[in-house]
């Protein structure tokens, strides 16, 4: 959901809600292998319980950002941010 106030009376604001499902066992964790001297490799015997571990890795099932803009009263507005202009 997001919510949206366009810039008025020197104020504006904007909102956003997300509600993240769950992806457990989608995490994108990577098999720990043990190198042998011979060249060979396995899977780690541990690979189990770090999966275990790290199953609901990066997991936020609610994420709310907001930010809000409010312009100093007396600044003059004209989109130049400076009250100066250039004369040519």
């Amino acid at each position: 959901m997001s919510l949206n106030r366009r810039f008025r009376n020197g104020f504006s604001f904007g909102a956003n809600y997300t509600w993240g499902i769950s992806f457990t066992g989608n995490t994108g964790l990577q098999k720990r292998l043990q190198h042998a001297a011979d060249g060979t490799f396995s899977v780690r015997a541990d690979q189990a319980v770090y999966e275990a571990l790290n199953r609901n890795l990066d997991r936020r099932p609610h994420s709310f950002k907001a930010n809000a803009v409010w312009a100093l009263p007396g600044t003059p507005m004209n989109g130049s941010g400076s009250s100066a202009s250039l004369a040519t």
